[in-house]
C-alpha cells in the first residue's frame, strides 16, 4: 500500500526560528527521509508509523510518497480519515547556558523538523504501486 498526495508544510516553531524556504524544507527531507506519520487509529486514538518518504515538488505545494506494509493497520485508518500529518526530524543538539555571554540564560535544545499536514491518497493499482515501489528503491539504493 502506498500513500502518495500533496501535502501543505507547515512548522510549529517560535516565529524568530521559523523558516519558510520551501528549498530548505525539501532538503531536510532528503537528508531524512525517515518520517513519523501520525493519525488517528479506528477509536480515534492517535498512532504512528516511522516510514521514508521521498518529497517531489508538486505545484506550489509538496508531494511525499512512501509506502507502508499491508499488514500495518495503519494505512486503512489513514486512508480512511483521508489526513495524516508527517513529522521529520532532523538534526539536534542541547544547547547549555555557557555557551552564552550572559549568565541569566537557560539550557535550550536546538533542532530542524518539518510538520507536513495533507490529505492521504491510497495506490493501490498493481501497476501505480510497482512504478512507486521502483521510484523508492532507486530513490534508497
Amino acid at each position: 500500500v502506498a500513500l502518495a498526495r500533496p501535502l501543505e508544510s507547515i512548522v510549529y516553531l517560535p516565529a524568530h526560528f521559523t523558516s519558510t524556504d520551501f528549498e530548505h524544507a525539501l532538503q531536510l527531507i532528503d537528508e531524512q527521509p525517515l518520517a513519523l506519520l501520525v493519525g488517528p487509529d479506528a477509536q480515534g486514538q492517535s498512532f504512528g508509523t516511522h516510514a521514508p518518504l521521498v518529497a517531489l515538488s508538486s505545484g506550489d505545494g509538496l508531494l511525499l510518497e512512501g509506502h507502508m506494509a499491508r499488514a500495518n493497520p495503519h494505512w486503512g485508518w489513514l486512508s480512511q480519515q483521508g489526513r495524516v500529518l508527517a513529522v521529520f526530524s532532523g538534526p539536534s543538539a542541547y544547547v547549555s547556558p555557557r555557551h552564552y555571554e550572559s549568565v541569566k540564560n537557560v539550557p535550550t535544545w536546538n533542532y530542524a523538523a518539518l510538520h507536513a499536514y495533507g490529505e492521504v491518497e491510497l495506490i493501490d493499482g498493481e501497476a501505480d504501486k510497482d512504478a512507486l515501489l521502483k521510484r523508492l528503491i532507486g530513490r534508497f539504493e
